[in-house]
Protein backbone atom coordinates (compact mmCIF):
# COMPACT_ATOMS: atom_id res chain seq x y z
CA UNK A 1 0.00 0.00 0.00
CA UNK A 2 1.46 3.44 -0.85
CA UNK A 3 2.47 5.11 2.25
CA UNK A 4 1.40 8.76 3.26
CA UNK A 5 3.46 9.18 5.91
CA UNK A 6 2.72 12.07 8.42
CA UNK A 7 -0.66 13.19 7.05
CA UNK A 8 -2.81 10.51 8.58
CA UNK A 9 -5.45 12.85 9.65
CA UNK A 10 -5.99 13.77 5.56
CA UNK A 11 -5.85 9.94 4.89
CA UNK A 12 -8.75 9.14 7.69
CA UNK A 13 -10.94 12.02 6.42
CA UNK A 14 -10.39 10.70 3.23
CA UNK A 15 -11.12 6.90 3.97
CA UNK A 16 -14.42 7.85 5.81
CA UNK A 17 -15.82 9.62 3.10
CA UNK A 18 -15.00 7.26 0.33
CA UNK A 19 -16.17 4.28 2.69
CA UNK A 20 -19.86 6.51 3.22
CA UNK A 21 -19.86 6.77 -0.44
CA UNK A 22 -19.47 10.47 -0.42
CA UNK A 23 -16.35 11.08 -2.40
CA UNK A 24 -16.40 14.18 -4.89
CA UNK A 25 -15.45 14.01 -8.98
CA UNK A 26 -12.86 16.79 -8.31
CA UNK A 27 -10.38 17.56 -5.76
CA UNK A 28 -7.99 19.99 -4.73
CA UNK A 29 -4.55 18.58 -2.20
CA UNK A 30 -2.58 21.46 -1.04
CA UNK A 31 0.69 22.00 0.80
CA UNK A 32 4.03 23.42 0.59
CA UNK A 33 6.67 21.60 -2.22
CA UNK A 34 7.93 18.40 -1.10
CA UNK A 35 5.46 17.52 1.62
CA UNK A 36 3.87 14.54 0.05
CA UNK A 37 0.76 15.77 -2.48
CA UNK A 38 1.50 13.30 -5.39
CA UNK A 39 2.02 10.79 -3.01
CA UNK A 40 -1.46 11.43 -1.35
CA UNK A 41 -3.11 11.78 -5.15
CA UNK A 42 -1.63 8.33 -5.89
CA UNK A 43 -3.06 6.90 -2.88
CA UNK A 44 -6.54 8.12 -3.49
CA UNK A 45 -5.91 6.75 -7.11
CA UNK A 46 -5.38 3.56 -5.68
CA UNK A 47 -8.62 3.64 -3.58
CA UNK A 48 -10.56 4.21 -6.41
CA UNK A 49 -9.29 1.65 -8.92
CA UNK A 50 -8.67 -0.93 -6.32
CA UNK A 51 -10.16 -4.32 -6.95
CA UNK A 52 -9.89 -5.82 -3.42
CA UNK A 53 -12.66 -5.50 -0.84
CA UNK A 54 -10.92 -3.83 1.86
CA UNK A 55 -10.04 -0.23 -0.36
CA UNK A 56 -7.34 0.44 -1.20
CA UNK A 57 -5.73 -3.22 -0.72
CA UNK A 58 -2.38 -2.96 -1.88
CA UNK A 59 -2.05 -6.43 -3.31
CA UNK A 60 -4.36 -6.07 -6.31
CA UNK A 61 -3.03 -5.45 -9.76
CA UNK A 62 -4.47 -2.00 -10.09
CA UNK A 63 -2.89 -1.40 -6.62
CA UNK A 64 0.64 -2.40 -7.69
CA UNK A 65 0.49 -0.73 -11.16
CA UNK A 66 -0.75 2.63 -9.01
CA UNK A 67 2.21 2.37 -6.10
CA UNK A 68 4.49 2.18 -9.88
CA UNK A 69 3.52 4.94 -11.93
CA UNK A 70 2.48 2.94 -14.88
CA UNK A 71 -1.53 2.39 -15.00
CA UNK A 72 -3.20 3.14 -18.09
CA UNK A 73 -5.84 4.74 -16.33
CA UNK A 74 -4.13 7.20 -14.34
CA UNK A 75 -3.35 10.45 -16.45
CA UNK A 76 -0.28 12.97 -14.60
CA UNK A 77 -0.38 16.17 -16.18
CA UNK A 78 2.72 18.33 -15.24
CA UNK A 79 3.28 21.58 -17.05
CA UNK A 80 6.16 23.55 -16.44
CA UNK A 81 5.29 26.58 -16.80
CA UNK A 82 1.68 28.21 -16.82
CA UNK A 83 -1.51 26.69 -18.25
CA UNK A 84 -3.58 28.71 -20.44
CA UNK A 85 -6.62 28.10 -22.37
CA UNK A 86 -5.78 26.36 -25.29
CA UNK A 87 -4.09 24.18 -22.53
CA UNK A 88 -6.93 23.63 -20.49
CA UNK A 89 -8.61 22.65 -24.07
CA UNK A 90 -5.96 19.87 -24.83
CA UNK A 91 -6.37 18.43 -21.50
CA UNK A 92 -10.42 18.22 -21.73
CA UNK A 93 -10.05 16.03 -24.21
CA UNK A 94 -7.79 13.95 -22.37
CA UNK A 95 -10.34 13.86 -19.24
CA UNK A 96 -13.18 13.40 -22.27
CA UNK A 97 -10.87 9.74 -23.40
CA UNK A 98 -12.73 6.53 -22.01
CA UNK A 99 -10.25 4.60 -19.58
CA UNK A 100 -8.09 2.18 -21.39
CA UNK A 101 -8.65 -0.86 -19.07
CA UNK A 102 -11.16 -0.18 -16.05
CA UNK A 103 -13.86 0.88 -15.56
CA UNK A 104 -12.73 4.46 -14.06
CA UNK A 105 -10.47 6.67 -14.78
CA UNK A 106 -8.52 9.30 -12.18
CA UNK A 107 -6.51 12.10 -13.88
CA UNK A 108 -3.94 13.87 -12.07
CA UNK A 109 -2.87 17.67 -12.64
CA UNK A 110 0.18 18.66 -10.72
CA UNK A 111 0.96 22.60 -10.52
CA UNK A 112 -2.81 23.69 -10.27
CA UNK A 113 -2.19 26.85 -9.61
CA UNK A 114 -0.20 27.75 -12.44
CA UNK A 115 -3.75 27.84 -14.33
CA UNK A 116 -4.39 31.25 -15.63
CA UNK A 117 -7.40 32.95 -14.55
CA UNK A 118 -8.74 32.63 -18.33
CA UNK A 119 -7.26 28.74 -17.97
CA UNK A 120 -9.29 28.35 -14.50
CA UNK A 121 -12.79 29.70 -16.04
CA UNK A 122 -12.52 27.42 -19.10
CA UNK A 123 -11.59 24.34 -17.06
CA UNK A 124 -15.29 25.15 -14.95
CA UNK A 125 -17.59 23.34 -17.30
CA UNK A 126 -15.36 20.30 -16.77
CA UNK A 127 -15.51 20.05 -13.37
CA UNK A 128 -19.26 21.20 -13.09
CA UNK A 129 -20.00 18.19 -15.62
CA UNK A 130 -17.34 15.55 -15.31
CA UNK A 131 -17.06 12.39 -17.53
CA UNK A 132 -18.86 9.93 -16.38
CA UNK A 133 -16.38 7.53 -13.77
CA UNK A 134 -13.54 10.17 -14.06
CA UNK A 135 -11.94 11.40 -10.90
CA UNK A 136 -9.99 14.67 -11.01
CA UNK A 137 -7.20 15.34 -8.89
CA UNK A 138 -5.15 18.87 -8.41
CA UNK A 139 -2.38 19.52 -7.36
CA UNK A 140 -1.32 23.02 -5.49
CA UNK A 141 1.35 24.69 -3.20
CA UNK A 142 -0.45 27.89 -2.86
CA UNK A 143 -4.55 27.01 -2.75
CA UNK A 144 -5.03 31.25 -2.86
CA UNK A 145 -4.25 31.42 -6.30
CA UNK A 146 -7.05 28.92 -7.23
CA UNK A 147 -10.56 31.13 -7.86
CA UNK A 148 -13.18 30.11 -5.52
CA UNK A 149 -15.63 28.75 -8.45
CA UNK A 150 -13.24 26.42 -8.65
CA UNK A 151 -12.67 25.28 -5.08
CA UNK A 152 -16.42 24.91 -4.34
CA UNK A 153 -16.76 22.52 -6.90
CA UNK A 154 -13.64 20.24 -5.29
CA UNK A 155 -13.04 18.33 -2.14
CA UNK A 156 -10.15 19.93 -0.31
CA UNK A 157 -7.50 18.13 1.68
CA UNK A 158 -4.50 20.38 2.90
CA UNK A 159 -1.82 18.27 3.78
CA UNK A 160 0.58 19.94 6.59
CA UNK A 161 4.66 20.30 7.55
CA UNK A 162 5.09 16.68 9.72
CA UNK A 163 7.35 16.84 12.93
CA UNK A 164 11.05 16.42 12.61
CA UNK A 165 11.11 13.24 14.20
CA UNK A 166 8.48 11.74 11.87
CA UNK A 167 10.83 12.95 8.94
CA UNK A 168 13.62 11.30 10.82
CA UNK A 169 11.78 7.66 11.34
CA UNK A 170 11.03 7.54 7.66
CA UNK A 171 14.75 8.18 6.97
CA UNK A 172 15.77 5.72 9.25
CA UNK A 173 13.07 3.31 7.16
CA UNK A 174 14.39 3.59 4.19
CA UNK A 175 17.96 2.68 5.79
CA UNK A 176 19.25 5.94 5.75
CA UNK A 177 22.26 6.05 8.84
CA UNK A 178 21.39 7.53 12.25
CA UNK A 179 23.79 10.39 11.74
CA UNK A 180 22.79 11.80 8.51
CA UNK A 181 18.78 11.25 9.45
CA UNK A 182 19.38 13.08 12.32
CA UNK A 183 20.90 16.19 9.81
CA UNK A 184 18.88 16.08 6.93
CA UNK A 185 15.49 15.15 8.58
CA UNK A 186 16.47 18.77 11.16
CA UNK A 187 17.01 20.52 7.55
CA UNK A 188 14.02 19.51 6.10
CA UNK A 189 11.40 21.96 7.66
CA UNK A 190 8.91 18.78 8.57
CA UNK A 191 9.20 18.25 4.62
CA UNK A 192 9.87 14.53 3.84
CA UNK A 193 10.71 15.47 0.16
CA UNK A 194 13.25 18.19 0.89
CA UNK A 195 15.30 15.43 3.27
CA UNK A 196 14.91 13.17 0.14
CA UNK A 197 16.77 15.85 -1.94
CA UNK A 198 19.22 16.42 0.50
CA UNK A 199 20.16 12.83 0.09
CA UNK A 200 21.26 13.51 -3.28
CA UNK A 201 25.18 13.99 -3.84
CA UNK A 202 24.68 16.66 -5.78
CA UNK A 203 22.58 18.14 -3.51
CA UNK A 204 25.50 17.53 -0.45
CA UNK A 205 28.55 18.60 -3.05
CA UNK A 206 26.13 22.03 -3.66
CA UNK A 207 25.34 22.19 0.11
CA UNK A 208 29.18 22.31 1.13
CA UNK A 209 29.92 24.57 -2.50
CA UNK A 210 27.37 27.25 -1.21
CA UNK A 211 28.93 26.89 2.53
CA UNK A 212 32.04 27.86 1.18
CA UNK A 213 31.20 30.51 -0.53
CA UNK A 214 28.99 31.95 2.15
CA UNK A 215 32.12 32.00 4.36
CA UNK A 216 33.52 34.18 1.91
CA UNK A 217 30.75 36.60 2.15
CA UNK A 218 30.88 36.81 5.46
CA UNK A 219 34.60 38.14 5.29
CA UNK A 220 34.33 40.48 2.16
CA UNK A 221 36.98 41.62 -0.11
CA UNK A 222 36.43 43.16 -3.39
CA UNK A 223 38.64 39.96 -4.96
CA UNK A 224 36.24 37.67 -3.90
CA UNK A 225 33.05 39.41 -6.18
CA UNK A 226 33.77 38.26 -9.38
CA UNK A 227 33.94 34.89 -8.21
CA UNK A 228 30.85 34.78 -5.59
CA UNK A 229 29.09 36.41 -8.32
CA UNK A 230 29.82 33.78 -10.87
CA UNK A 231 28.93 31.01 -8.60
CA UNK A 232 25.09 32.22 -7.72
CA UNK A 233 25.24 32.85 -11.27
CA UNK A 234 26.39 29.07 -12.45
CA UNK A 235 23.77 27.70 -9.74
CA UNK A 236 20.75 30.40 -10.87
CA UNK A 237 18.78 26.65 -11.43
CA UNK A 238 19.16 25.72 -7.39
CA UNK A 239 19.18 29.01 -6.43
CA UNK A 240 16.10 28.34 -4.15
CA UNK A 241 18.24 25.99 -2.30
CA UNK A 242 20.96 27.93 -2.32
CA UNK A 243 19.14 30.88 -0.48
CA UNK A 244 17.74 28.14 1.98
CA UNK A 245 21.06 26.80 2.89
CA UNK A 246 22.80 30.62 3.47
CA UNK A 247 19.41 31.26 5.63
CA UNK A 248 19.46 28.25 7.66
CA UNK A 249 23.25 28.82 8.48
CA UNK A 250 21.96 32.54 9.01
CA UNK A 251 19.71 31.35 11.61
CA UNK A 252 22.13 28.82 13.66
CA UNK A 253 25.11 31.39 13.67
CA UNK A 254 22.12 33.12 15.57
CA UNK A 255 21.00 30.84 17.79
CA UNK A 256 24.73 30.21 18.65
CA UNK A 257 25.36 33.60 19.19
CA UNK A 258 22.75 34.06 21.44
CA UNK A 259 22.80 30.51 23.06
CA UNK A 260 26.50 29.28 23.05
CA UNK A 261 24.47 26.03 22.55
CA UNK A 262 25.49 23.45 19.74
CA UNK A 263 22.85 21.31 20.16
CA UNK A 264 20.23 23.96 19.32
CA UNK A 265 22.05 24.28 15.89
CA UNK A 266 19.84 22.62 12.46
CA UNK A 267 23.56 22.52 10.67
CA UNK A 268 25.13 19.48 13.42
CA UNK A 269 27.66 18.68 10.68
CA UNK A 270 28.85 21.99 10.23
CA UNK A 271 29.32 23.16 14.22
CA UNK A 272 33.10 24.48 13.99
CA UNK A 273 31.84 26.68 10.50
CA UNK A 274 29.05 28.18 13.09
CA UNK A 275 31.74 29.02 15.84
CA UNK A 276 34.18 30.63 13.32
CA UNK A 277 31.27 32.91 11.56
CA UNK A 278 29.92 33.89 14.65
CA UNK A 279 32.69 35.65 15.50
CA UNK A 280 31.96 37.50 12.22
CA UNK A 281 28.68 39.24 12.89
CA UNK A 282 27.67 41.45 15.34
CA UNK A 283 23.93 40.91 16.21
CA UNK A 284 22.91 44.29 13.73
CA UNK A 285 25.23 42.64 10.67
CA UNK A 286 23.80 39.08 11.30
CA UNK A 287 19.96 40.54 10.87
CA UNK A 288 20.61 42.79 8.37
CA UNK A 289 22.15 39.37 6.11
CA UNK A 290 19.01 37.57 6.81
CA UNK A 291 17.18 40.40 5.73
CA UNK A 292 19.12 40.94 2.44
CA UNK A 293 19.05 37.13 1.45
CA UNK A 294 15.30 36.68 2.54
CA UNK A 295 14.44 40.09 0.28
CA UNK A 296 16.63 38.41 -2.62
CA UNK A 297 15.07 35.48 -2.58
CA UNK A 298 11.43 36.80 -2.46
CA UNK A 299 12.25 38.95 -5.48
CA UNK A 300 13.62 35.96 -7.49
CA UNK A 301 10.40 34.20 -6.64
CA UNK A 302 8.47 37.25 -7.96
CA UNK A 303 10.62 36.86 -11.39
CA UNK A 304 13.05 39.59 -11.09
CA UNK A 305 15.54 40.03 -13.30
CA UNK A 306 17.83 36.85 -11.86
CA UNK A 307 21.49 38.66 -12.81
CA UNK A 308 20.39 42.57 -11.42
CA UNK A 309 18.76 40.65 -7.89
CA UNK A 310 22.58 38.99 -7.31
CA UNK A 311 23.97 42.09 -8.10
CA UNK A 312 22.13 44.27 -5.65
CA UNK A 313 22.18 41.65 -3.01
CA UNK A 314 25.98 41.41 -2.86
CA UNK A 315 26.46 45.11 -3.45
CA UNK A 316 24.48 45.59 -0.56
CA UNK A 317 26.15 42.94 1.51
CA UNK A 318 29.95 44.45 1.70
CA UNK A 319 27.92 47.96 2.60
CA UNK A 320 26.63 45.99 5.92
Amino acid sequence: MINVMGQDAQVELFLKTADKGMLAHSFIITGPDGVGKSIFARFMASYILCLGENKPCGVCLNCVRVKNNNHPDVIVIAPKNSIGVDDIRNLTEKINTKPYESDKKVVIIKGADLITVQGQNAFLKTLEEPPLNTTIIMLAENINLILDTIKSRCQIYKLNRIPTGKVKEYLLSINVDEQKAELYSNLSDGIIGNALKMLDSKYQILRDETINIFSRIAQFNNLDFIKIEDFFTENKGNIDSVFDIIITLLRDISVFKNTLREDYCLNIDKIGVIRNLSGAFSHERLNKFLELFLSAKGNIDKNANFQMAVTVLLLDLQEV
